[in-house]
C-alpha cells in the first residue's frame, strides 16, 4: 500500500514536471523531468554489460565465492550485490543466480544491492574523482563509518518487506564480515584499499563497455562469439526506470526547497555548515552533487556526507526509480532501509569523528 502511494506520488510530480515543461520550465519541474529521460544513455552504460551477461557471471560465482557464503548458510545471490548496484546488474544477477526463492534474491536484489554494491563500485570512485587532493583523507573514515552500518540498515530493509528473519539474519553474516574488512583496510592500509577501488572501477567500465559493444554486434549481425541475454531485456528496465526518474527527480527538487530549513537547523545542532546540510539533501537524489559540493563543505561535513552516501545514495533518484520499475512492492522496504541506514551512517561518522578530532583538522596542505 504504501509502495503504491509512493508510485503515485511519483506520477502526480513526473505530470507537474510535464506541464512545467510545455510552459518553459519556469519552476524548474520541467528540466527535471527531461533529466529522468536523459538518465537512459548512462543506465544502458551501466546496466547493460552486465544484464547481458549474468548467467555467465552466475556461473561462475556459484561454485567459487557462492560455495563460501553457503558454507555459513547464506545465499549465494548475495555475493553480487556485494560489489554490484541495483541499477548496475545487481538485481538481474541475484536473480540469475536465485531464480527459485524471490524473497532470498530481492534481499540481496533490492536492499543490499541498493547499498553495498553502489557504495564499492559507483561512490567510492567517483568521490575519489571529483573531490579535491587534500580532501582525500575524508574518504576513509567517512566510507569507514558508513560501510559498517550497511548490514544493519540491510536488516531493517529485510525485515520491514516482511522476509522471514531468520533469511534476514543469516545471509547478513557474509556482508558483515565483508564490512569489516572493508572498514580495517579502511583504517590502516587507506591508501591501498582506495587506489584497489579506482582499479576496480576501471575494470568494471572496461567489462561494461566491451560486453555491450559485443552485444550490438551480435544483435546487428549473424556473428555469435558468445551466449549472451538479448538488449530487448535491458530496453523494457531502462524505460520502466526513466518513467519514474521522470518524477522522482521533480520530487526531489520540491522536497529540497521544503527541507531545506528544518534541516538546516539540524545541521546547526551536529555542527556542520549549511553546504553539507544541502550535499545530505542532494545525496538523496544522486550522491555526485554532494560530492561536487565537498570543497565547500567544513570538515566534519565532508566525512558525514561521504557516510551517508553509503547508505542513502539514491534513495529518492535512480534506485527508487529502478525499484518502482521491478519490484514496486519493494519501494517502502527499499527506501526506509537507506534512509535508516543514512541516520545510521551519521551517527557512526560523529561517533568516529568524535574518538579522533584530530582528523577534523586541516592539513598543512589544506591550509
Amino acid at each position: 500500500m504504501i509502495s503504491q502511494i509512493i508510485v503515485y506520488i511519483m506520477v502526480i510530480f513526473m505530470v507537474l514536471g510535464a506541464v512545467d515543461r510545455m510552459f518553459g520550465s519556469k519552476f524548474g519541474l520541467g528540466q527535471e523531468f527531461e533529466e529522468g529521460f536523459n538518465a537512459m544513455g548512462a543506465l544502458t552504460l551501466g546496466m547493460a554489460g552486465i544484464m547481458v551477461t549474468v548467467d555467465l557471471i552466475g556461473a561462475a560465482l556459484t561454485p567459487t565465492v557462492g560455495a563460501l557464503f553457503s558454507a555459513i548458510g547464506a545465499d549465494p545471490c548475495m555475493a553480487g550485490s556485494l560489489i554490484l548496484s541495483i541499477d548496475t546488474g545487481g538485481y538481474a544477477l541475484a536473480h540469475a543466480i536465485q531464480p527459485n526463492n524471490a524473497d532470498i534474491a530481492n534481499y540481496s536484489a533490492i536492499i543490499l544491492a541498493s547499498m553495498m554494491g553502489p557504495t564499492i563500485a559507483f561512490g567510492i570512485p567517483v568521490c575519489l574523482g571529483i573531490m579535491e587532493p587534500e580532501d582525500k583523507r575524508f574518504l576513509a573514515v567517512g566510507t569507514m563509518s558508513g560501510i559498517v552500518c550497511i548490514p544493519f540498515a540491510c536488516i531493517v530493509g529485510g525485515l520491514i518487506a516482511g522476509f522471514d528473519p531468520g533469511m534476514v539474519v543469516i545471509n547478513m553474516v557474509p556482508v558483515l564480515i565483508f564490512a569489516v574488512l572493508i572498514a580495517l583496510g579502511l583504517k590502516f592500509i587507506p591508501a591501498g584499499m582506495i587506489k584497489g577501488f579506482n582499479i576496480f572501477a576501471k575494470f568494471m567500465v572496461a567489462y561494461l563497455s566491451f560486453f555491450l559493444g559485443l552485444a550490438i554486434v551480435q544483435e546487428l549481425t549473424p556473428i555469435r562469439l558468445i551466449e549472451l541475454r538479448p538488449l530487448s531485456e535491458v530496453w523494457g528496465v531502462i524505460g520502466s526506470i526513466a518513467m519514474m526518474l521522470a518524477g522522482a527527480y521533480p520530487l526531489v527538487k520540491v522536497l529540497t526547497k521544503v527541507l531545506s530549513k528544518p534541516l538546516g537547523k539540524l545541521g546547526s545542532m551536529i555542527g556542520i555548515n549549511d553546504v553539507a546540510v544541502a550535499g545530505l539533501i542532494a545525496c538523496c537524489a544522486n550522491s555526485i552533487p554532494a560530492y561536487s559540493m565537498l570543497k565547500d563543505m567544513d570538515n566534519k561535513g565532508k566525512i558525514i556526507n561521504i557516510a551517508f552516501a553509503c547508505c542513502a545514495a539514491f534513495a529518492l533518484g535512480d534506485h527508487l526509480g529502478f525499484c518502482a520499475g521491478v519490484e514496486p512492492d519493494l519501494i517502502a522496504a527499499m527506501v526506509a532501509a537507506k534512509l535508516v541506514g543514512g541516520v545510521l551512517c551519521v551517527i557512526s561518522a560523529i561517533f568516529f569523528t568524535n574518538l579522533d578530532k584530530k582528523q577534523l583538522e586541516d592539513t598543512p596542505e589544506a591550509a
